[in-house]
């Protein structure tokens, strides 16, 4: 039998469980972190099942939480994909109103987003072509598009051994006072703390 000693022990390798065992392991470097996952490979649930949007966070109230998490959380995902060479598009984001009656509601996103540090916010204002004549405007977002599977894959948390299969937990979760145990065909995982 293979036994494995951590601090930690992250549970679910999504993209949140990886990305918060890789901050462990930055912020706390002597920590022994394992992320651990159920399935046989990395972002099989809802991180590699989502629309893969950069949102800009023009949608929150300015200085909220959301707005934060999309206008630094953004950067930061751009950062980590122009270090670890993940495309990424800035393909933007179009929003249109088709009445009078919604032009206030974009130049309230247009606030919101300049507010909020949406970079590329710009409104434009026309003349539609369709019947009645009536005006368009537009906002466009720096809002884009990656593939979070890709980033999750790319996620590198120092001193996991690479040896464990991620399915090494399947089987059964045997509860002790002083840590929390997974054992599977041969391997033993043994953490102090386990964030799930």
């Amino acid at each position: 039998m293979v036994d494995y000693e951590y601090d930690l022990a992250v549970v679910g390798a999504g993209i949140i469980g990886l990305a918060v065992g890789m901050r462990l392991t930055q912020d706390y470097p002597s920590l022994k972190v394992a992320v651990i996952e159920k399935e046989a490979e990395v972002a099989l649930h809802q991180t590699g099942h989502n629309s893969g949007v950069i949102h800009a966070g023009i949608y929150y109230a300015p200085g909220s939480q959301k707005a934060n998490f999309c206008s630094t959380g953004g950067k930061l995902l751009r950062d980590f994909c122009d270090r670890t060479g993940i495309h990424y598009d800035m393909c933007g984001k179009l929003i249109v109103a088709v009445t009078e009656e919604e032009v206030p509601r974009l130049d309230d996103l247009f606030y919101r987003g300049t507010e909020n540090g949406a970079e590329g916010l710009k409104v434009e204002l026309f003349m539609a072509a369709f019947a009645g004549g009536a005006r368009e405007a537009q906002t466009n977002a720096a809002e884009g598009t990656v593939g979070y599977r890709n980033v999750t894959r790319r996620i590198n948390i120092p001193g996991t051994p690479t040896d464990i299969p991620l399915d090494a937990v399947q089987a059964a979760l045997l509860r002790d006072p002083m840590s929390i145990t997974y054992q599977n065909g041969g391997v033993l995982l043994s953490h102090d703390v386990v964030v799930a």
